[in-house]
This record gives C-alpha cells, structure tokens and sequence, in this order.
C-alpha cells in the first residue's frame, strides 16, 4: 500500500509542475506582446522604408483622375452620378490644339503674309449639361516660307474660316473642318508635314459660257451629244457639238433596289478634238498639249474602285482648237428605269483662249 501510495504522489507533484510550467510562460507571453523591448534591453530599432526622391513618381492622367473620381462618389445617387459622367465626357472633349500649315500657289510657290482666320470650338457644360460651343477665334499670318502654326489652345475641334491674300483664290477643295480628342478619326498634327494649302494667282478673266445640267442618258450605247457653247443636248450620232458620251450597263434593266454590283461602261470623245483627265484643285488654264480623243470608264464587278455614283473631270479642246473647257460629269448608273441621271458642269471659252479663268 506504501508503495502505491508513493506512486500517486509522484503523478500529482508531475502534474502540478506542468501547470506551473504552463502558467508562467503564458504570463511571460503576455507581457511581451504588451511591451517587446521589456526583456531585451540591446534590441534594435529597424528604421521605416525611405522614399527615392529621385525615383520618377507617377501622375494619375485625366482619365484615372475621373476614374478616382467616380468611384469615390459612393454617397451620391444615380442622377447625381449620371451628371458627374455627362460633365467628365463633356471635359474631356477639350484637348490640346496643335496645327501647322502652309500655304502655297498654284506653281506650288510659297506664299508669305496671307492671313488664315481659325475658330476653335471649345465644348463646356450649362444647364442640364447641354453643350454650348464656346467659339475661340484666331488668326495667323504666313511667314516668308508660307508657314504657320496654332498651339497652345485647347478644344475638340478647328475649323479654317478664311484665308485671304490679296490678288489670290482659296482652293475650292481646301479641307476647311479638323477633328481632335474623342473623334472616330481624330486629326494628328505633324509640324515636318504641315497641311499644305493652295492658292490661285488671279489674272485676267475669261469670257466664259458656263453650264450646270441635271439631264438623263440612256444605258444602251446610244451616243448622246452635248454642245458645250450653246448648252445642247442631242441623241444620236452627230459630228455637232463638242462631246459624244455613251453609256452601257450589264444587265441592261434591273429591280428597285438592286443591290449588287454590276457591269459598267461609259466612253468620253472629244468632237474634232481631244481630252486631259485632271484632278488638279484649280482648272483656270488649259494645257497646251497631250490631248487624246477619247477617256474610257471601265467598271467591271469586281472592280477594286467599283461604284454606280462617279466623277470624273477633265480639260476638253474641241472645234479644231477653237474651243477650250473646263468639264465635270457625274454618272449615276443604278436606276431602274432605261435612262440613268447625269449632270455635266462646264466652262468653255469659245475665242480660241487657253484662259478658262472666271
């Protein structure tokens, strides 16, 4: 009984020693957590992150500045956040304006001291976020190279209003609008390939017979005549008049709106005479050579340029030489009916005169 007795005391003493054991390292745990540096008086301090003052730091852009914006405006209501977004749209249509220009004349000479009007339409918010164009006008004038620049502004887009130089025409095909910011296409400036702009030296004034027509022909070959002095129109075939047009289109007939493709064919003669195509801005003077009798339009369906709306211009020396024009025809080959509608514009001098300048 001594002996088991002894055992038992020799388990509970073991058991009451871990307990100890047990609770004083939870204390000393304790106390740690609650003051590290109480038991270790040597311990260091480690110092916190510096910044690299000469690292580059990031900017947040427009856009991330309203996105931040945006998401942060978690108290306001759909109306209110629907009006935050109408106002960041409509500010950041305003980008920067750069433009660079010159200006040159017919002989592709540069032109110094012509005065180019610009305006700059600049979107803003206003009642109810709608957009009034707040129009900032500008103005430059050409160097001695004929150059010119517009930077520092803001907006979306710039539009040309004039340029004027004294004794000179504006190109009627001068690109007036220009694009910037949020447009599908948007217009990039390049100052080592500025917007060239062409002028015309005014001379004398032709004594020219001029013609705007809205006329039909027909599309089975049938030649028809037109008379460029007198504005005639004849059918058939005729040695009068100063051009001879025919038409044929492959079907012949077709439905109401047709949408496919199709077969075309147009042929252009000069009457004792000859033709020069010409996509030139100006068409003031008639070339004095390198006439031929005829321009043909060849429009087969799998034509790369393929269209049934076409224009075409061209210089025209007819009557033997007596007879110089300027002439513009438009064909519209997608009518059902068996006539398709045409137009032909047209300036002729009919004294012998190269000079087709009105």
């Amino acid at each position: 009984m001594k002996k088991a007795n002894l055992s038992w005391l020799v388990i509970l003493i073991t058991v009451a020693l871990f307990i100890a054991f047990l609770l004083y390292f939870s204390t000393a745990n304790k106390q740690a957590r609650q003051n590290p540096l109480a038991n270790n008086n040597e311990a260091e301090l480690q110092p916190a992150a510096t910044t690299n003052m000469n690292s580059e730091i990031h900017m947040p852009t427009n856009a991330e500045k309203q996105r931040q914006e945006v998401s942060s405006a978690t108290n306001l209501s759909s109306a209110e956040l629907r009006s935050l977004q109408i106002k960041q749209a409509i500010e950041g249509m305003n980008v920067p304006i750069r433009f660079y220009g010159k200006v040159i004349d017919q002989d592709s000479n540069d032109l110094s001291g012509a005065k180019i009007v610009f305006r700059v339409m600049q979107p803003r918010t206003g009642i109810d976020f709608a957009i009034p164009k707040n129009m900032l006008t500008l103005e430059r004038t050409t160097d001695a190279n004929g150059n010119f620049s517009v930077e520092g502004v803001s907006g979306s887009d710039l539009h040309i209003e004039s340029v004027v130089k004294d004794d000179y025409w504006l190109s009627p095909k001068t690109q007036l609008g220009y694009r910037y910011g949020q447009s599908p296409v948007p217009f990039y400036p390049n100052s080592q390939a500025p917007v060239i702009i062409r002028m015309w030296k005014i001379g004398n004034s032709a004594q020219l017979i001029s013609q705007d027509k809205d006329t039909r022909i027909p599309y089975d070959g049938t030649p028809v005549i037109f008379d460029l002095v007198t504005g005639g129109k004849s059918v058939g075939d005729s040695t009068s008049g100063d051009l001879r047009i025919t038409l044929v289109r492959n079907p012949l007939i077709i439905p109401v709106g047709y949408k496919q493709a199709f077969e075309w064919h147009a042929t252009i003669e000069a009457v004792d005479g000859g033709l020069i195509q010409s996509e030139d801005e100006f068409m003031y003077a008639a070339p004095e050579g390198g006439y031929q009798p005829r321009i043909q339009i060849d429009m087969p369906t799998d034509a790369t340029n393929w269209a049934n709306i076409y224009d075409i211009s061209f210089f025209a020396k007819t009557r033997n030489g007596n007879v110089y024009s300027r002439v513009k025809l438009e064909f519209r080959v997608d009518s059902s009916r068996p006539q398709t509608g045409f137009t032909i514009t047209s300036a002729a001098n009919a004294s012998g005169s190269r000079n087709l300048q009105p």
